[in-house]
């Protein structure tokens, strides 16, 4: 297990590691190598979403490795690729549904607009446009540049979109949510001209597939399986597990497992319960307690201090109000932060084309509103255009009520915007919105309405606010987000630690938390704000997975067994093999049978 602070690089290390073992399996294994070597799994849709685009940059620059055919690095014919298996909510699952979603949204995208399903904008490689075609193979992606390598000439994007084409067309990683893998127990089929039914193809076997079953799975986020979720993957772990196991030369050879978190507590007992495995800690600890060689934490000693003390590029602030509903003093909090931007802007008037100062407006431009619930972020959400604005603007007249134009450029002409990133969105709509916070910055040009004497326009700018839930509270990663206002303390310290750092990711940020003075547990953080600030990581929560109890086993063992039987067995493959054992003929079915109980 990679256990390392928010940001420290966890998602470079695994990468790193597939394609060490993708190399690796290439050159040893020859042809027999070639089909799922990694599995990447996640719990959150729109963190798979955004991981999938860092994943999908590494895969080209394997195949990019692997057309080059160097004279000791030949990793075979069949291309590298990625594939996304993730729910029909999130992407079609057939090709036919794939083509559909093609012709009516991901045709008709925009540079700033782009509502299809599809998690592919702009080439990975490149940086332009993305085209595709449609053939008996299958949908490709490729370049509309004639310089890139993935042009259709030379390559195509190495990319499955949907369940046919990964079936048919095993990927050499295979990314996708914990859930989707439940379908193993259904989607199998034995019939020779129905290999895009088959998932027994993703684990090397199936009609005219024999592969090696994959070499290693990458769990990221591990606290996220806990209490239900945690206990039902802990149980059909198991059928994964034995899908994934081959004898080589009389060896019984296991998959690689490597998680990661930053947040955890009892963890030997969650990995013995997820896996059945032991666990070993990456990195070890080092002689001092802030430096494990691996890292250290920063430190500087300012003039005239004695001591070093520590640098950190995120800040906590504490609210607690008082007299006010907690409402309300969002409310000003919010207006604090949005006037803040124009102080910020009036006095660096003359350096509105410069770039160091543009970056810095853009990466304080946006705040986050995380909530604990869709309930409170309804009641923020149906006030927003009315008491936001106004407090907003009443502080304005308040601070800059000498600056005449700078008030009517950013308080009248200029519209206040939000987005939200919850569980509300569809899929589509999540990919959307996260595509729109990363790519639309602030802009100087943007504040004025005339760009041009003679033609009115208004370019797009990122939103003022965003509304978001625990979405959001793990692996998102974007540079812009530097100040969020944290409503309430999250029912656990993981999400809390994990949501407030989505910020400061690469420039110094802030984290103001909005306690409840109704609440007793807010309250007691707010009192002991300091110390437990001192120590976040100390307070981390044991979580608790029970594979086995009664409920547990009584809806996931049949699912297991399922799933277990017909990748292993192949007379009990299909759909009409389920039989009475007592009414079968052959041997060797009889003999299948009592082998698996």
């Amino acid at each position: 297990m990679v256990w390392f602070p928010t940001g420290g690089g966890k998602t470079e290390a695994y990468l790193g590691l597939i394609a060490l073992t993708i190399i690796n399996r290439r050159l040893t294994k020859g042809e027999a190598g070639y089909g799922v070597t990694a599995i990447m799994r996640y719990t959150l849709r729109l963190l798979t979403t955004q991981q999938f685009q860092r994943a999908l940059r590494l895969i080209l620059a394997l195949e990019q490795v692997r057309l080059w055919e160097l004279n000791n690095c030949k990793l075979g014919d069949e291309e590298i690729s990625i594939g996304l298996f993730v729910g029909d909510q999130s992407l079609p699952n057939s090709l036919d549904g794939l083509k559909d979603e093609l012709r009516k949204n991901w045709e008709s995208r925009t540079e700033t607009n782009n509502n299809s399903k599809i998690p592919l904008d702009l080439c990975p490689w490149c940086g332009s446009k993305l085209k595709h075609q449609i053939d008996r193979s299958g949908v490709k992606f490729y370049c509309e540049n004639p310089y890139c390598t993935f042009d259709v000439v030379n390559a195509v994007i190495p990319v499955r979109l949907c369940d046919d084409d990964i079936y048919k067309n095993p990927p050499t990683l295979l990314f996708g949510t914990v859930d989707k893998f439940a379908q193993l127990a259904y989607k199998v089929n034995t019939g020779g001209n129905r290999t895009n039914k088959d998932s027994r193809r993703l684990f090397g076997r199936g009609e005219n597939w024999n592969k090696l079953t994959p070499d290693l799975i990458i769990q990221d986020e591990l606290h996220l399986l806990l209490g239900p979720l945690g206990s039902a993957v802990s149980l059909f772990e198991c059928a994964i597990d034995q899908l994934c196991t081959r004898n080589e030369n009389g060896q019984t050879i296991r998959p690689k497992i490597i998680s990661s978190t930053a947040t955890t507590r009892n963890t030997a007992l969650q990995v013995r319960a997820l896996y059945d495995r032991g666990i070993s800690i990456f990195p070890k600890n080092g002689i001092d307690y802030d430096d494990s060689f691996f890292a250290f934490y920063k430190r500087s000693k300012m003039a005239g201090d004695k001591d070093w003390s520590f640098d950190s590029k995120r800040k906590y602030i504490g609210v607690m109000p008082t007299g006010r509903t907690q409402m309300t003093t969002q409310m000003r909090l919010a207006a604090i932060l949005f006037v803040h931007r124009a102080i910020f802007e009036k006095e660096n008037l003359a350096k509105l084309n410069d770039e160091d100062f543009i970056k810095a407006a853009d990466y304080y431009f946006t705040t986050i509103s995380y909530f604990n619930s869709l309930k409170e972020m309804g009641k923020t959400d149906a006030q927003f255009y009315m008491e936001f604005t106004k407090y907003t603007r009443r502080l304005f007249k308040r601070v800059m009520r000498y600056s005449n134009m700078l008030e009517s450029l950013y308080a009248y002409n200029e519209r206040f915007s939000k987005s939200e990133l919850t569980g509300r969105l569809s899929g589509n709509e999540a990919v959307a919105a996260l595509n729109k916070v990363q790519s639309v910055t602030w802009n100087p040009k943007h504040r004025f309405p005339y760009l041009d004497k003679d033609v009115w326009q208004r370019p797009e700018k990122p939103d003022d606010f965003i509304l978001a839930t625990n979405m959001i509270s793990v692996g998102l990663d974007v540079s812009r987000f530097n100040t969020i206002i944290i409503n309430s303390m999250p029912r656990n310290i993981a999400e809390y630690i994990q949501a407030s750092s989505r910020v400061a990711r690469n420039k110094e940020g802030l984290v103001l938390t909005l306690h409840n003075p109704f609440r007793s547990r807010d309250v007691s953080h707010f009192e002991k704000f300091r110390e437990f600030h001192e120590k976040l990581y100390y307070y981390v929560e044991p979580i608790s997975i029970t594979p086995f109890s009664h409920k547990s086993v009584e809806k996931y063992l049949p699912l297991f067994l399922g799933t277990y039987i017909r990748h292993l067995y192949p007379a009990l493959a299909n759909n009409q093999s389920a039989i009475n054992i007592d009414s079968v003929k052959s041997a060797d079915i009889k003999k299948d049978c009592q082998s698996i109980f």
